[in-house]
């Protein structure tokens, strides 16, 4: 949150507004640029000693409720991966768990802007407290599910190769491929791993699945996942149920042929799957996906900038107070809107 003047911001004059903005978005814009610097000598493992405490503190640090959501299931396993790169002094490897495009029912552009942005910034706040007690810090590669959505949800692959490719420009225009040098497509895994082998089977357990009547409430509700992500415009053959149906069949092999199991990495997630480390997005408490809507500012109750995912369910009760310039040269992030509830109705900066 910005708490660089202490009058709420609804009360500025148009133009100090426009630059707490700017202060508030070039500050986290720079930090992400200094995540790719060394920092300051820290002891390392060897010279702390065992690394079995030092890999249950850097454990207490990726699960804290600063920067997670759910903790994972198996805690020794995310131990013995740490143990093992603090003895190589080498970076924690991570896979995360990432959406496949913009869900264009609510973004207007489909490239990665601000939320995505943000959320990163999330992740370089974390390397950074690993980084302290570890100085090789994260390594994370970015795990885009871009197969499943195009033969689950009927997604044009267009889409989704426009938006692997503004993720890739991202994180070398921000320097954070530092921080996330890999971005992996599932079309790629899919082959790697030899995911489609494994389908018959995965149909069977998943036809199984779907018979018992403890399921139902979860069958609903990826239901409304399915309609929600349906792509628009696009015509699909199968009807929302088949996409939902399809789409536990394609997650149940990938997990069949091994795509979630690597014992070398932890694994996170930005969405809920049971078992798995889930992190925070935008800020400290925020669990919306970045690719289900679009990055802004939020002035809240308080008159304090907070990072903000505006989707397609949201817009009805927020407005755009202003559009600020933000002085960062790069495509996409020349501008930010803030937002406020509509309950608020007072354009004090018009």
């Amino acid at each position: 949150m910005s708490t660089l003047n202490p009058l709420p911001l609804e009360q500025l004059a148009p133009p100090l507004f426009h630059q707490q903005v700017r202060d508030w978005v070039q500050t986290r814009w720079q930090a992400c640029q200094d995540t790719a610097l060394p920092l300051a000598h820290t002891a390392t493992a060897s010279s702390r000693g065992t690394s079995k405490p030092l890999a249950r503190e850097i454990y207490a640090v990726l699960t804290s409720h600063r920067f997670c959501k759910h903790r994972p299931l198996n805690p020794e396993t995310f131990q013995t991966v740490i143990q093992q790169a603090l003895a190589e002094e080498k970076p924690i490897p991570v896979i995360l768990g990432h959406g496949p495009l913009k869900n264009r029912n609510g973004c207007a552009s489909p490239q990665a802007d601000w939320a995505e942005l943000l959320t990163f910034y999330q992740l370089a706040c974390l390397d950074q407290r690993v980084r302290a007690l570890h100085p090789p810090g994260l390594s994370v590669s970015l795990y885009l599910d871009d197969a499943r959505s195009e033969k689950a949800n009927g997604v044009p692959p267009q889409w989704t190769a426009q938006y692997f490719q503004s993720l890739v420009n991202l994180l070398r225009e921000t320097r954070l491929n530092h921080l996330i040098p890999h971005v992996f497509s599932f079309n790629q895994l899919y082959i790697e791993y030899g995911v489609e082998t494994f389908l018959a089977e995965a149909e069977a357990q998943v036809r199984e699945w779907e018979a018992d009547p403890r399921n139902e409430a979860a069958m609903a509700e990826q239901h409304l996942h399915a309609q929600k992500n349906a792509p628009p415009g696009v015509p699909v053959a199968w009807s929302l149920e088949e996409a939902a149906h399809r789409y536990r069949v394609y997650l149940r092999a990938e997990h069949l042929a091994g795509l979630w199991e690597r014992p070398d990495s932890l694994y996170a997630r930005y969405s809920p799957h049971p078992g798995f480390w889930q992190l925070f997005t935008l800020r400290k408490g925020q669990v919306g996906q970045p690719w289900q809507g679009e990055g802004c500012l939020l002035l809240n109750p308080h008159g304090k900038l907070e990072p903000f995912l505006l989707t397609a369910g949201r817009k009805h009760r927020y407005e755009v107070l202003d559009v600020v310039e933000t002085g960062i040269p790069s495509l996409g992030f020349e501008r930010i809107p803030v937002v406020m509830e509509s309950l608020t109705q007072e354009r004090v900066l018009s």
